[in-house]
């Protein structure tokens, strides 16, 4: 009889979690969805401005030619985007 009693209780209880639970989850899961949405766009995008490369460079000059040598660069680019300005003493093209 009191196996009948438990079995008729646990059957009773239909609710899994309560009401704030369910809330909470799903806010949490709407948030995450929303990130990784933000996430996905922005890598489409392309992610906003990028910083313009830096490089280090060693002058040498021999019998009046100067030769320049790129020792460092910041960070990846193509050599297509790479342009070059010489300038004189009075810093005129």
């Amino acid at each position: 009889m009191a196996v009948r009693k438990m079995k008729n209780n646990i059957v009773t209880e239909k609710e899994a979690v309560s009401p704030v639970i369910g809330v909470i989850l799903m806010v949490v899961m709407a948030v995450v969805i929303a990130a990784v949405v933000y996430l996905w766009i922005v890598g489409i995008i392309g992610g906003g401005v990028k910083e313009t490369p830096t490089v280090n460079l060693v002058q040498t000059k021999s019998s009046g030619q100067y030769n320049i040598t790129v020792k460092k660069v910041s960070r990846v680019c193509s050599v297509d985007d790479v342009k070059f300005f010489i300038l004189d003493e009075e810093e005129k093209t």
